[in-house]
């Protein structure tokens, strides 16, 4: 979310145990590099035998193929997991492929467990919902369950 994607993809390269598929070709892509990051996806999918895993890397397939369907299907096979940095992802996927209200209904769902303030007022993906008046309300809930955590560490980091 810096912006330094070159960094990135080494560090991706130097730890490929740590992506499951998905991170290399997010950076590809934000390199510029579709071609690229449509093989890898599609080499990734094709080795990925986890139905979880495959719907991530489906989602950016479809976002690559600008086929919604693929896209929103992919989605909704994720819709009723409960991690919140990868319902970001999927909502990132969807607002940056057109899918702007499903995209800001996953967004509504990740803010009580993801506070990333950073990559919410950073990622340029979210740029079609930043100026509205859910995403404004978001963020707003975004930094206030930053501040709550940093304050919650502040008085309790005598004890770490």
């Amino acid at each position: 979310m810096r912006g330094e994607y070159s960094k990135a993809l080494k560090s991706v390269a130097e730890r490929p145990r740590g992506d499951i598929g998905y991170i290399e070709p997010l950076i590809l892509l934000m390199l510029g590099d579709a071609a690229a990051a449509q093989r890898q996806i599609q080499q990734n999918i094709d080795s990925t035998p986890d139905p979880r895993l495959r719907a991530y890397l489906e989602s950016v397939h479809g976002l690559l193929e600008n086929d919604r369907d693929a896209l929103r299907a992919a989605a909704e096979k994720l819709r009723p997991i409960r991690d919140p940095e990868a319902l970001y992802y999927i909502a990132r996927a969807l607002i940056k492929g057109g899918e702007v209200e499903l995209g800001v209904e996953f967004l509504e769902a990740v803010i009580p467990g993801f506070a990333c303030v950073a990559m919410l007022e950073r990622d340029p993906w979210l740029d079609p919902v930043r100026h509205g008046p859910r995403f404004r309300i978001l963020l707003d809930a975004a930094r206030s369950r930053q501040k709550m955590a940093a304050d919650l560490y502040a008085r309790h980091s005598s004890f770490i």
